[in-house]
């Protein structure tokens, strides 16, 4: 009997040796299946990467280059030098775009600006580059050749490509100047190792970029002395250029020789441990041997399985019992996958972080949305989605930098977090939008968070020096009332913060007749984009009479859109869309340049008078403002005195300073400035005080009903003696009948204007309605 037991320990014994020989030889196959997935998943990270931000820098060099076309395009006095070939002119101000670039972009990658004719004569130069003596005019020739073909159409508008001089590799961008009329070229002389060096720091990989020929233009200076080695993965990624042959080769070397070093570890370790199994499952008596080497070993191969088949299952703890080896086995395994778990989670964190702000991106926003999705249904708890905008961000980047406003989103980012629960999400969805999710949450709770997020915003952001005013546009959709669908959710949040933004609410809670208005917004954007492309706007203009004189002195010119469909001719319906959209500038140049037109052809006739033109948010925050109605009034041969500029005191106070500043430019020239809608903003009087201006004008909702409502009259009455105690001029508007006037006239009021003395009117009728007025037309010298 001892003898047959001892053959079937004997027996067993073998058997549990083939096994455990087994179980080692899976885990090998397994670590190195692992092995190859992991670097393989690792090769697929670093490749997305690579190509995504080598595809953003030919954006960067087309936007770049098409920035400054459009800032020089922008500049009338500029245009004319060209057209003129005021070759001294035209240098001046490409001097001028030189300097502001160099302030705006301390490490950029710009050198020269040259200026060509349609014919590509050459015209005028930046000033001296780093290399005078290599960068010259028509460097390039190749290239011209290809840029003329631009204004057939044959080609896209920005010509761009590598071109060598004194051995030396420059990137030449050729970009049309006003295209349409062919004024001529801009063509951009750029180191090109500047912008490959800032993409390898942006990397934080060294890179190689070669020509077609071979050649070498730009190499890390730690690149890898050989790449023979398994220690280094090398990525390419093409860069096309739309001249110059063949694209740029770039290549990317990175570092894998740690993670190969983890992966071989663990390798190790784990064979290491399945040996030590198979020693002792051979030594462990019989009786036991089931439940002290078997069993753990089945445990940890069916963890290697899972792992195999589900990555997330890295770091998963196995408690196992049995002797000592084993579990001492087990805890090493449980360290092993817990390191290869950290290392899952970096790489994890760069496809779902952004690496800007260091919150969600929209891909684990919508991840997080989609199981919170789940979750309410099964327990039916409400939650809240918010899709938030900043309001005038561009406005920011393109006044103080794109750096100063990436500096600003991390901050906003901090106090996002700072006012939601840890259980709630905020997420960067790109640009200057983010998304919030609130769990377990009703409308109530929604809408004072929303409050709460809006007032952390409105105190100011010390960035760089610079103290910055940022506010934020909020739509707000709840499950399961708004939707029960992620993306019908998001959508309609969408919906409810551009309705938030045009109404200037703050938050908007989502409701169908949102989308109604919506759609009729969309189209109504896409019409007014067409109208200001094809300048099909009207200017009609209202007479102003002098309370003390009985005169007209002076008109304002009003914008109006003849739009079929809408009815959009007043400009309190299409104005905030342009604002909105930034097309308020090009509307404004427009105004500008038709009422001074308009004013010098009365003036020719006789007709003397001063002229009133609005001017909105956006062209308060355009630093060029001054410099462009000064050019007016020069090209027009019109006197400062005789233009009248009304600016609204919410638009003073969207950002004071900057405001005081461009005001400051203007009335130097010598332009009258009045304080339009007065009573109906926010001001202070302690900006009122600083403000340059010449006259206010009392807003309509006060005139209208003052002979009927005494609290109306007094508000006038009161505003009368404030602006005459600062030394400012009184105007009101929306005098509807002879008693508002008399009483106007009777409180000391200086100037009325409104639908008694005349409706506004086009130019010719302006002229015809002149000549029957009970109100002569002012007497002015100059």
């Amino acid at each position: 009997m001892k003898l047959n037991q001892l053959s079937i320990r004997t027996i067993l014994a073998g058997a549990i040796f083939v096994i455990g020989n087994l179980s080692i030889v899976l885990v090998y196959i397994s670590g190195e299946i692992f092995e190859k997935n992991a670097l393989a998943h690792e090769t697929e990270l670093v490749k997305q990467l690579v190509t995504k931000d080598i595809n953003s820098l030919k954006r960067e060099i087309e936007n770049e280059a098409q920035y400054i076309s459009n800032a020089l395009e922008d500049n009338p006095p500029f245009i004319k030098a060209l057209t003129e070939r005021n070759q001294k002119e035209v240098a001046k101000h490409l001097r001028q775009r030189m300097d502001f670039y160099r302030e705006s972009h301390r490490d950029g990658a710009i050198n020269k600006l040259f200026v060509y004719s349609p014919t590509f004569e050459f015209i005028a130069q930046s000033p001296q580059s780093d290399y005078p003596g290599l960068i010259t005019p028509g460097m390039c020739p190749r290239f011209h050749a290809q840029a003329l073909r631009i204004v057939s159409g044959e080609k896209i508008p920005v010509v761009h490509g590598i071109c060598q001089s004194g051995n030396k590799d420059y990137l030449v961008t050729i970009v049309p100047l006003n295209i349409a009329e062919r004024k001529g070229f801009v063509e951009i002389i750029a180191l090109p190792e500047q912008y490959f060096s800032a993409r390898e720091n942006q990397l934080g990989m060294p890179i190689q970029v070669t020509l077609e020929d071979g050649n070498t233009i730009y190499q890390s200076d730690n690149w890898p002395a050989s790449l023979e080695d398994d220690t280094h993965l090398l990525v390419t990624a093409k860069l096309a250029l739309t001249s110059g042959g063949s694209p740029l080769e770039v290549k990317v070397a990175y570092d894998v020789e740690k993670l190969q070093s983890d992966l071989s570890r663990i390798s190790y370790y784990i064979l290491v441990a399945a040996s030590v199994v198979t020693i002792l499952v051979i030594v462990v008596a019989v009786n036991v041997v089931q439940k002290t080497t078997i069993d753990p070993i089945i445990e940890l191969s069916y963890q290697v399985g899972k792992i195999r088949k589900d990555q997330t299952q890295l770091g998963t703890r196995i408690d196992v019992k049995g002797n000592a080896e084993v579990f001492e086995l087990a805890q090493g395994f449980n360290e092993m996958t817990a390191k290869l778990k950290a290392s899952h989670d970096k790489l994890k964190q760069m496809a779902f972080m952004d690496p800007l702000t260091k919150l969600p991106n929209r891909t684990l926003f919508s991840d997080r949305l989609e199981q919170v999705v789940l979750a309410s249904r099964r327990s039916g708890r409400s939650f809240a989605v918010f899709s938030m905008d900043l309001d005038r961000f561009k406005e920011i980047n393109d006044t103080v930098g794109h750096h100063v406003g990436d500096l600003l989103l991390q901050q906003v980012g901090v106090r996002l977090v700072e006012q939601l629960r840890e259980s709630d999400t905020v997420a960067r969805l790109g640009g200057d939008e983010f998304g919030v999710l609130l769990q377990n949450v009703d409308q109530h709770f929604a809408s004072q968070t929303a409050l709460a997020l809006l007032e952390s915003l409105r105190q100011p952001f010390e960035v760089g020096g610079d103290r910055l005013y940022i506010s934020a546009s909020i739509g707000i959709a709840l499950h399961p009332r708004h939707g029960e669908d992620m993306n019908i959710l998001m959508q309609r949040a969408d919906v409810a913060m551009y309705a938030a933004k045009s109404e200037k609410k703050g938050y908007t809670v989502y409701n169908a007749d949102l989308d109604r208005d919506s759609s009729s917004r969309v189209a109504l954007m896409g019409d007014l984009r067409e109208a200001v492309e094809n300048k099909s706007f009207e200017l009609y203009y209202q007479p102003k009479v002098n309370l003390r004189t009985q005169e007209i002195e002076g008109v304002e010119a009003l914008v109006r859109w003849r739009h079929n469909g809408y009815d959009v001719s007043s400009p309190e319906i299409f104005i905030p869309i342009l604002e909105q959209t930034g097309q308020i500038r090009t509307l404004t140049q427009w105004v500008l340049e038709n009422a001074l037109q308009q004013y010098q052809k009365w003036k020719e006739h006789g007709l003397n008078t001063s002229i009133a033109i609005n001017l909105s948010t956006r062209d308060l925050q355009d630093p060029d403002i001054p410099i462009r109605i000064s050019s007016l009034l020069a090209d027009h041969q019109i006197s400062s005195k005789r233009l009248e500029l009304e600016i609204t005191e919410s638009s003073i106070m969207h950002d004071p300073i900057r405001a005081l500043d461009a005001l400051g430019h203007i009335a130097a020239m010598g332009i009258n400035i009045t304080i339009d809608d007065f009573g109906t903003g926010y001001s202070s009087l302690s900006y009122l005080k600083r403000l340059p201006a010449n006259a206010v004008k009392i807003d309509k909702s006060f005139v209208i009903g003052m002979v009927q409502d005494p609290n109306d009259a007094a508000i006038v009455r009161a505003s009368v003696d404030l602006a005459h105690n600062l030394g400012l001029k009184v105007v009101a508007e929306g005098v509807e009948s002879q008693d508002v006037m008399q009483l106007l006239e009777d409180q000391g009021c200086d100037a009325a204007q409104g639908f008694y003395i005349s409706r506004p009117l086009s130019a010719d009728d302006f002229v015809t309605w002149l000549e029957n007025s009970p109100w002569p037309l002012q007497n002015i010298v100059g």
